[in-house]
């Protein structure tokens, strides 16, 4: 008898805290959209939906050049000139499934939803690592990327706080069963976005190899495959539409490969491409032979996989396409992980004003010298001195950082 009285609260609780989520995430809906009056925040957001929205109604492929056009006269009131942002959809097909539950719905109401979704993510996971730090949260919500990211709504928003969930829990937990599904379910998805994901995601994958949770690479090989077969199914062409968009965004957004030094070869299209994916390989190559080569001891695993992933963060900063969010919400995550582990406020709050300050003098000072912040400023001290004070911070006497992971 009590085994089965136990089933029903335990339905009762799971439908209370669906509930629970459902009211808070409309009533914030509900404020966000009182609080912008007329104004319809979320370009990025715009352009997504944009896309879902006519596939529902029209089966208009989101690659097609009609959805590109709506969405600047949504968005600009005109169609854009060749050299400016297109607006166009540049992700793979299956990234459009997270916006089509909110295509059915008016602009000013799917938009408020998406951003209050996006925000009780973002809190729900800052107050799940941070639990023991919290005053920590404003900080991490003052970011650069995290408050531009909320508003235009774009997807590296989002995918930023999967890969700091999923490299949470792989580097201070144990996850159990379900957990590793999970994880490698939320995964799948970041592959949406490459530019920003790949290299991490690879580190992680690897880790959990390491670890042995198997359960995660299977969740994320299985998960994959089917967002990629079913997009297959809607739109078999979408793959070289894809590259065709991504082709098209590089140029008119001026994307560039993130490395330094490849600037000195910008005259040829060729030295651009080929230089930095060289050195690309052999740099992850070399960081993927030193983790499977050292074996740390149990104290030690933490921060050396900590270590290791500040280090393929950097990495990804310097040599993989990105634009300014992008770059900074890897950044983000190194941070967040990093001053959990430091668990010294003395340490962790003048990591924090240093480089929210710099992510927002980066963004202010734009072209006012004459280059782009993009490509030199964030990128070059961000990657360079972070892994490197991680570093240094953790070769401290451990009465120092008293933090033990579960």
């Amino acid at each position: 008898m009590q085994t089965a009285v136990g089933k029903p609260k335990n339905w009762q609780s799971v439908i209370a805290s669906i509930l629970i989520f459902v009211t808070i995430w409309v009533l914030l809906a509900i404020g966000i959209r009182l609080a912008s009056g007329d104004v319809i925040l979320g370009a990025d957001y715009y352009t997504f939906y944009t896309a879902a929205r006519m596939y529902l109604r029209e089966g208009i492929s989101p690659y097609a050049d009609d959805v590109t056009q709506t969405a600047q006269l949504g968005i600009s009131g005109r169609l854009l000139s060749p050299e400016e942002d297109q607006l166009a959809f540049s992700y793979p097909f299956f990234m459009l499934f997270l916006v089509i539950p909110f295509g059915w719905l008016d602009i000013a109401i799917s938009q408020a939803l998406w951003m209050s979704l996006n925000l009780i993510v973002s809190i729900v996971v800052l107050s799940y690592i941070y639990y023991r730090n919290k005053f920590l949260i404003p900080f991490a919500f003052s970011f650069y990327p995290i408050i531009f990211g909320l508003i235009i709504g774009n997807f590296a928003y989002l995918l930023g706080f999967v890969l700091l969930y999923s490299l949470h829990q792989i580097l201070f937990e144990k996850p159990t069963q379900s957990a590793q599904m999970l994880i490698g379910f939320l995964l799948a998805w970041t592959l949406g976005k490459p530019q920003l994901t790949l290299l991490i995601l690879l580190f992680i994958l690897l880790v959990s190899y390491i670890r042995k949770y198997t359960l995660t690479i299977k969740s994320f090989t299985f998960s994959s495959l089917i967002l990629i077969l079913i997009s297959l199914l809607l739109s078999p062409k979408w793959p070289v539409l894809w590259l065709h968009q991504i082709q098209s965004y590089a140029q008119y957004n001026q994307s560039k490969a993130g490395y330094i030094l490849s600037i000195l070869f910008s005259n040829t299209p060729l030295a651009r491409l080929v230089f930095p994916v060289l050195v690309l390989v052999t740099i992850f190559s070399i960081l993927i032979w030193l983790r499977l080569k050292v074996k740390p001891t149990q104290n030690q695993e933490l921060p050396h996989n900590l270590l290791f992933t500040n280090l393929f963060l950097a990495l990804s900063l310097l040599l993989m396409p990105r634009t300014l969010s992008t770059d900074q919400i890897l950044i983000f995550i190194g941070l967040v992980l990093g001053t959990k582990y430091l668990n010294n406020y003395k340490i962790t709050i003048p990591l924090w004003l240093f480089y929210t300050s710099l992510s927002w003098i980066t963004f202010a000072s734009g072209d006012m010298f004459g280059f782009s912040s993009t490509n030199v400023i964030f990128p070059l001290i961000a990657s360079t001195t972070w892994p490197v004070i991680f570093w240094l911070l953790i070769r401290k006497s451990t009465r120092e950082f008293e933090y033990a992971p579960l």
